[in-house]
C-alpha cells in the first residue's frame, strides 16, 4: 500500500493538524509519499513499524518537528537519506531496529541527538 494524504485523510477522522499520535504499523505500507506528514504539525508520535518501507524519500519527517517518538523498526529501510530525520534536534526515542541499515545509511543522524536508539537486527551493523 501507498500510504499519502488523501490515505491519511480516509484513516483519520480529525483535523490533521490536531493529531498528536499516529499507529500505521502493520498496515503493509510499502512507501511514504512527498509530503505525507506536511499537514500533521503537532505530531509526536508515529509508529511505522512492521510495515514494508524500502526508504523515506520525500522527507516525510520535515514538518514533524514536535516528534519524540517515531518507530520505524520491521520495515526494509536500507537509506535514511531525505527521510526528514537530519531536521531533528532530538528525539526521546528512534526505533530503526530489523530493517537493512548500515553504518553509512545512519548518516543523517550524525547531528540529532537520540536519547534511546534502537538499531537491533540490522544485520549490515553486526559486522562493524
Amino acid at each position: 500500500m501507498r500510504l499519502d494524504t488523501s490515505t491519511i485523510a480516509l484513516l483519520i477522522k480529525e483535523d490533521p493538524a490536531t493529531i498528536e499520535c499516529l499507529d500505521l504499523d502493520n498496515l503493509r505500507i510499502d512507501r511514504l509519499r512527498e509530503g505525507l506528514f506536511q499537514h500533521c504539525t503537532q505530531l509526536v508520535s508515529i509508529d511505522l513499524g512492521g510495515n514494508s518501507l524500502q526508504s523515506l524519500q520525500g522527507q516525510p519527517f520535515k514538518r514533524c518537528s514536535n516528534a519524540w517518538w517515531i518507530n520505524l523498526s520491521n520495515n526494509q529501510l536500507d537509506s535514511l537519506v531525505d527521510s526528514g530525520l537530519g531536521h531533528f534536534l532530538a528525539l526521546g526515542a528512534l526505533d530503526l531496529g530489523y530493517n537493512s541499515l548500515s553504518l553509512e545509511s545512519l548518516a543523517p543522524l550524525a547531528s540529532v541527538h537520540v536519547l534511546q536508539l534502537t538499531l537491533k537486527g540490522n544485520s549490515k551493523l553486526s559486522r562493524v
